[in-house]
């Protein structure tokens, strides 16, 4: 039987990754992490994809103007948001935080998803939040995903990425995860419950989320317990997931966001360092 107890993911070893996660090398080939299996390969720390396909280490830097620098390897580190906008990028104020804790983690899936690059990915920690196994395949290739749960304890850490998304980023995140005007596989949601910490210490107040809405998107149950996904792989979460009884609906996470309302950009400012300083006020009807 699995012990599915709540096990800290700073130091459960992941059985969905194949290697310890490391930082990402300056200029290292997106393809580098792999897809499958499900959820694929993530990083340590945090990265960002240019227009050509590479990772670069990204870190905190209160020198910068953003709060981030991005690490070029042999030139000087570079401000993120000088390095977004020599990219024709909109800058860290313009991008909404949506936090990634599944495949959407690994660089191999973002290039997959066909979102615009360059692609902006901030590592955090969660706390009271977790992600855990759905109760139900996926249509395309019969995989066990993810979605995003409370955890059973509040005091649950888990490590996931923030993406700055920017619109068109998000547009195109609408339809890879199937969010639709009615029926969504997964709904957009800013979220009111545990918490998200940047590596500067900056907490994002108002965060958004993809979380599964159908039936086959709740969170699978073992002996009445969330599968966490540290504490499984895919093959054991598709091997649980057969003998499973029907899902009873999650605990609501977040406010969902009506099909077709746009969040606005600037939800949090993550150059900030301090929980105590202050954030741009919350999107109008959200």
């Amino acid at each position: 039987m699995l012990d599915n107890h709540a096990l800290s993911g700073d130091h459960a070893a992941s059985a969905g990754q194949r290697r310890t996660a490391e930082p990402v090398r300056p200029g290292q080939p997106a393809r580098d992490y792999t897809v499958a299996p499900y959820p694929g390969e993530r990083p340590a720390g945090s990265w960002v994809i240019d227009q050509a396909k590479r990772c670069w280490p990204v870190v905190p830097d209160e020198g910068m103007p953003s709060g981030w620098a991005v690490l070029t390897g042999q030139a000087a580190p570079q401000c993120l948001d000088g390095w977004l906008t020599r990219q024709g990028a909109a800058p860290l104020a313009e991008r909404v935080p949506v936090v990634s804790y599944g495949s959407n983690a690994c660089p191999g899936k973002i290039l997959d998803n066909k979102t615009t690059l360059p692609s902006v990915n901030l590592a955090c920690t969660m706390r009271g939040l977790a992600s855990v196994w759905c109760n139900g395949t996926r249509r395309s290739d019969g995989v066990v995903p993810v979605t995003l749960a409370a955890a059973s304890s509040p005091e649950y850490t888990e490590t996931a990425v923030v993406a700055m998304a920017d619109q068109s980023e998000l547009a195109r995140l609408d339809v890879v995860e199937g969010r639709f005007e009615k029926n969504s596989v997964y709904e957009l949601q800013v979220l009111h419950t545990g918490s998200i910490e940047l590596e500067n210490g900056a907490r994002v107040p108002r965060p958004a989320a993809y979380v599964g809405a159908r039936k086959t998107r709740w969170p699978l149950l073992v002996n009445g317990e969330q599968l966490l996904r540290v504490d499984a792989d895919q093959d054991t979460a598709a091997r649980l997931h057969a003998k499973a009884p029907a899902s009873s609906p999650p605990v609501q996470i977040g406010i969902k966001v009506p099909f077709g309302t746009p969040l606005s950009p600037g939800e949090c400012t993550p150059a900030l360092s301090s929980t105590e300083r202050s954030c741009p006020a919350r999107p109008a009807g959200v």
